[in-house]
């Protein structure tokens, strides 16, 4: 992978966002204007040092969001998958609120 690949390359933080965003009730425009006004604040920045950004930062930073929106429209369309992310949401509550109250009875 070359060092501009990489630059675009959608990282497990990237996913992870996917799932959640897809179970959301935002429309893509309203994610997508979302992302691209606060991918720095997501995501971190494309380069660390701010004097080694170009130009064609914002071009990639545009395509690494079309990339998102793309996996999350591919989640919202596959009822299994949703269905799946929704029961294991469920099952992630439950252990949550059952640690919790546990927590409350010691």
């Amino acid at each position: 992978m070359t060092k501009r690949e990489s630059l675009m390359h959608l990282t497990p933080r990237h996913l992870e966002s996917v799932r959640s965003m897809a179970m959301g009730k935002s429309t893509i425009a309203e994610l997508q204007e979302h992302l691209t006004q606060n991918f720095d604040r997501f995501f971190g920045p494309l380069r660390k040092r701010k004097r080694d950004r170009v130009p064609s930062d914002s071009l990639r930073q545009e395509i690494m969001v079309w990339q998102i929106l793309s996996r999350v429209q591919e989640s919202r369309d596959d009822p299994e998958l949703m269905a799946a992310c929704k029961a294991q949401l469920a099952r992630d509550v439950a252990l949550i609120q059952a640690a919790a109250l546990a927590e409350a009875n010691i």
